[in-house]
């Protein structure tokens, strides 16, 4: 994106901030219906909304690929949007992360059903609870078929959650445990893959500029059971200088608890600097929720999993887990996204 691009794009997120910042708090206290599905699974009038699928798959060989598919629609209004495109594949085989983005302004988007199409991905909701999504990351390709196993989650119960304490407030809602069928292309090698993902759609006047920087971890444990926590930040390059900071459990059964900053404990074990951006970011965590008796390590699966764009840098990244939960041994894996540590907006 070149340079006069980037000031437009700020000139008008700074119009709209200074046209709903007041609003916002009146939109969502005074009219916030509740979430509903299928019909809130599709895009919505508003400053910012997003739609995140983070997963991993196998292929027959034992092989094993981390994927991202995100889309960023902003300043939804009056029929149009721009439509931000993010794409991308761990390839633990090779050790290297690939990724892609396309921009699409004077987007339309469809308001009626999830169904989201770029030139590098494109996700679809279908009548029968299917899902279909597709990516193009630096040339490897994948096509997923995903079917929702645990349901939709509505984080802070009913779903309206605070986005950092300043920005405003949102909807929230994930799908923490989806099965995956499909294909990578690689090479001109097409192999059949399967695993899981985890889904995220968040939506609202909140405005994303006044956010410092978050960390957010997703975790599906080998107990049928997953962990979500979303770490707002003060400062963006300390991230024990929280603002804010929550988080739900879903027990194997589905049933989801909330979490509050105080019932869970993250310390960062290493740091990686960005060849592209020079960014410093946070690698390796220890996590512990004494309630549930869980203390674990997370670890990157490979520290070169930063996302370079025309927005905002940031590293979203395979993990994987192993710790202890009730006394008993455990393993999982993840999705961790670092945003914030690699300067702030359009830089």
């Amino acid at each position: 994106m070149n340079t006069i691009t980037r000031y437009v794009m700020v000139l008008l997120l700074f119009m709209l901030n200074i046209n709903t910042a007041n609003a916002e708090n009146r939109f969502f206290f005074h009219h916030n219906p509740p979430i509903e599905f299928p019909r809130d699974e599709a895009a919505h009038d508003g400053i910012a909304e997003w739609w995140y699928w983070t997963g991993n798959v196998q292929d027959d060989e034992g092989n094993t690929y981390g994927f991202q598919l995100t889309f960023f629609n902003m300043a939804s209004f009056f029929g149009f949007s721009t439509l931000s495109t993010h794409v991308a594949i761990t390839d633990l085989s090779t050790g290297r992360h690939h990724h892609s983005e396309n921009f699409q302004f004077f987007h339309r988007p469809n308001k009626r059903r999830l169904n989201i199409a770029s030139r590098i991905g494109s996700a679809e909701r279908f009548p029968d609870g299917r899902y279909e999504i597709s990516g193009d990351a630096e040339g490897i390709e994948y096509r997923f078929t995903l079917n929702d196993i645990k349901g939709a989650i509505l984080h802070d119960d009913d779903g309206i959650v605070s986005i950092g304490a300043h920005a405003g407030t949102g909807y929230y809602y994930s799908r923490p445990r989806m099965d995956v069928q499909g294909t990578i292309k690689k090479g001109g090698v097409t192999a059949n893959v399967n695993g899981s993902t985890w889904m995220d759609h968040v939506w609202g006047h909140f405005v994303p500029i006044f956010i410092k920087g978050w960390d957010w971890f997703s975790i599906q444990l080998d107990d049928n059971s997953e962990i979500m926590f979303w770490i707002f930040r003060r400062d963006e390059e300390n991230p024990y200088d929280i603002e804010l900071a929550y988080g739900t459990y879903i027990d194997s059964d589905g049933n989801a608890s909330k979490l509050s900053q105080e019932q869970v404990d993250v310390n960062v074990l290493d740091w990686w600097q960005g060849q592209e951006t020079n960014g410093l970011y946070p690698q390796n965590w220890t996590m512990s929720i004494p309630h549930l008796g869980f203390s674990a390590n997370i670890n990157a699966t490979l520290p070169e999993q930063e996302m370079p764009n025309a927005l905002w840098n940031y590293w979203e990244g395979l993990i994987s887990i192993d710790g202890t939960k009730a006394g008993n041994e455990i393993n999982g894996k993840g999705y961790v996204e670092l945003s914030g540590y690699s300067g702030g907006w359009f830089q």
